[in-house]
């Protein structure tokens, strides 16, 4: 498998149970994580080979909002939060996560990957 990352480093472990509930309770299943020799088995299995990984960490969670949309943002969350229970089951961990791992989030450590190979 080749590896095209710039940053790859591995999740403590409080930090994937975090997700892996938070993550199950949004898509409605449980979900787990899988390490990059498990993915590699999935797609060699599947007839897969030069399997190639591309990163996509840059900034994922970097905005830059002014004051007046900060406003808008929280106030059409709160109203969707209080008219939509489903909404506020999926939202209220999710936030809970963003202020526990605050500082993470914003060190640029998540993003996603895009698997690809030949068949």
């Amino acid at each position: 498998m080749n590896y095209n990352l710039q940053f790859l480093k591995s999740l403590n472990d409080e930090l994937v149970i975090e997700i892996s509930n938070i993550m199950s309770i949004v898509i409605g299943t449980q979900i787990r994580f899988r390490t990059f020799q498990e993915w590699e088995q999935i797609f060699t299995e599947s007839g897969f080979n030069g399997i190639n990984i591309e990163d996509y960490y840059d900034d994922l969670f970097k905005r830059s909002y002014s004051f007046a949309d900060l406003v808008k943002i929280m106030f059409k969350m709160l109203y969707h939060m209080i008219v939509n229970k489903e909404m506020r089951k999926k939202l209220s961990p999710t936030l809970k996560f963003a202020r526990k791992f605050q500082k993470l989030l914003k060190e640029g450590h998540f993003g996603y990957l895009i698997f690809t190979g030949k068949n």
